[in-house]
């Protein structure tokens, strides 16, 4: 059954978000993706496996709300096989299909095409234990069995969908285990969660942002935060 693996994010913010996850998580950033040894990504991984990947965006990159993807670990031929029963439109991109053999990653994706409502704000990343890394992604925040960065986990990932029906569907076909309606104090009208191994997935209607993390952080107070456009952070909300 797929898992939520990490959300990858794209920001002309990355270290302001990073900053804030230090400031009331207690969560240290290490080195993400480092194309000719210059880092674009940094993140944190949490102390209950999930990392967030945040991507810093060129200056020349339009101005906007941070974007994210969320990762859900799976194999490859399992996500297309679900894929082929479903009538879902993907994309695998295997690691032994890679144009440049000097720059393989270490595990092969699948991405969902576009327009297909929940599921085109996924991808599956499957991992392949031993295979050579480049330099480029040889570095702490991509090593599946590193140490975590702090002592936060990360409790729910919210994503709003148009079709929350259709979002529920999708998620029950992936293996998603209904958890059902979030009772107060996470009452948003319409949401539902989803186990998805060590975190949950939230479907709702709509969201004062792009994207919510629920994290629970041993020691910190309760607080609710923005640190950049398009991202909410609830820290230890009940």
């Amino acid at each position: 059954m797929p898992s939520l693996d990490h959300i990858a994010i794209w920001t002309h913010r990355r270290d302001a978000l990073l900053a804030a996850l230090a400031d009331a998580a207690g969560m240290a950033a290490v080195d993400g993706y480092s194309p000719d040894g210059q880092v674009v990504a940094r993140g944190v991984r949490f102390a209950n496996g999930p990392f967030l990947d945040v991507h810093q965006l060129p200056d020349a990159a339009p101005a906007g709300p941070a974007r994210a993807l969320v990762a859900l670990r799976a194999p490859v031929d399992e996500i297309v096989g679900l894929a082929d029963r479903h009538g879902w439109r993907v994309k695998p991109d295997r690691r032994e299909d890679s144009a440049d053999p000097h720059r393989k990653p270490p595990w092969s994706l699948v991405s969902f095409r576009r327009g297909q409502g929940l599921l085109s704000q996924l991808f599956a990343i499957d991992y392949h234990p031993g295979a050579t890394t480049p330099a480029d992604y040889a570095v702490p925040l991509y090593d599946p069995a590193g140490p975590c960065t702090g002592a936060a986990c990360l409790d729910r990932v919210w994503l709003p969908v148009d079709d929350p029906a259709a979002a529920r569907l999708a998620l029950s076909d992936l293996g998603g285990r209904p958890c059902g309606a979030l009772p107060s104090p996470w009452a948003v009208d319409g949401a539902h969660a989803f186990a998805l191994g060590p975190a949950q997935l939230v479907v709702v209607a709509s969201l004062p942002g792009a994207l919510r993390l629920d994290l629970a952080a041993p020691g910190a107070p309760q607080t609710m935060l923005a640190p950049i456009d398009g991202l909410q952070l609830h820290i230890n909300a009940g």
